[in-house]
């Protein structure tokens, strides 16, 4: 293993510029904290200014027009990646978004990950044939289509229904055995860093233009090389404190009293919050665990 000196590297990814990234910010100002920030470029200036952490180094890496469920998500990361490597190595780098929270001390946190050689990644699903048309058709219109079912959405499923015909299949040809899905945000090794680094063109190829590969491309590359040896158990998970509801998507946490629930739980991580709703929570909870 390399020398880290313990240190740890944040990836946030931010929608904008807010109280509750500041409150994010803050909770992760540490003296053996590097933070690694990226804004999505449609952001606009609501007049919050940015915190500078008085103990953490902080990056703000150039900015991309981020979409919902489209492949400028994996472009993001990869730069946020990119950026942390080169500083490195770091003992873990920890994807986070704006809407999540560490709910341990940091000294806590650094303590756990600590000599620790595991890949706390979420793997929900392998080979599942929902999650293979993902990547195997298409999908151009992504980043114009988002979340609401409109015109791009209907030609998006037009144009997949044509390529079933068709029997286009993006996948042959390549080595992947697995596909494998999962939630998005991960705890990795610097090993596992590099190795992602080094299939970026694998990872054009395999999922530019796919859906929603940004919970796919991590958790394909791990299943398919060495590093599934070493991938958590299903209940460490990527260690991540998340209530789920209808539709497979995290609930915002607002209630107060759920703050001791959280800090006392086996993750290390917490989403997803509302700063305008869950603002006393979030208080709360950082004020557990200091």
């Amino acid at each position: 293993m390399l020398q880290t000196n313990g240190r740890h590297a944040f990836l946030v990814m931010s929608r904008s510029y807010s109280h509750q990234l500041n409150f994010l910010l803050e909770q992760l100002d540490y003296s053996d904290n590097s933070i690694y920030l990226h804004v999505d470029k449609k952001a606009k200036s609501n007049g919050t200014n940015l915190y500078y952490p008085k103990h953490a180094s902080i990056h703000e890496i150039d900015r991309e027009d981020v979409n919902w469920a489209a492949f400028s998500l994996v472009k993001v990361e990869l730069s946020l990646l990119k950026e942390a490597s080169k500083d490195g190595p770091y003992e873990y780098y920890h994807l986070l978004s704006e809407s999540d929270l560490p709910i341990k001390s940091n000294a806590k946190i650094h303590e756990y990950f600590e000599d620790k050689d595991i890949e706390f990644v979420n793997i929900e699903s392998i080979n599942q044939k929902n999650d293979i048309r993902r990547i195997k058709y298409f999908f151009p219109l992504q980043e114009k289509a988002g979340k609401k079912h409109g015109t791009y959405w209907a030609m998006q499923k037009i144009l997949m229904y044509i390529q079933m015909i068709l029997h286009i299949n993006r996948l042959k040809g390549n080595n992947f055995k697995l596909y494998a899905k999962g939630s998005e945000w991960f705890s990795i090794t610097d090993d596992f860093v590099n190795y992602i680094l080094s299939q970026e063109k694998v990872i054009l190829k395999v999922f530019n233009y796919g859906q929603a590969t940004d919970e796919m491309f991590i958790q394909t590359l791990l299943m398919n090389s060495s590093f599934k040896d070493k991938i958590s158990n299903v209940s460490q998970g990527n260690l991540r404190f998340i209530q789920w509801k209808k539709g497979n998507s995290p609930q915002v946490l607002i209630y107060p009293e759920d703050a001791k629930k959280m800090v006392s739980s086996e993750c290390m991580f917490a989403r997803k919050f509302n700063f305008n709703t869950g603002n006393e929570l979030m208080r709360k909870i950082a004020e557990l665990r200091k």
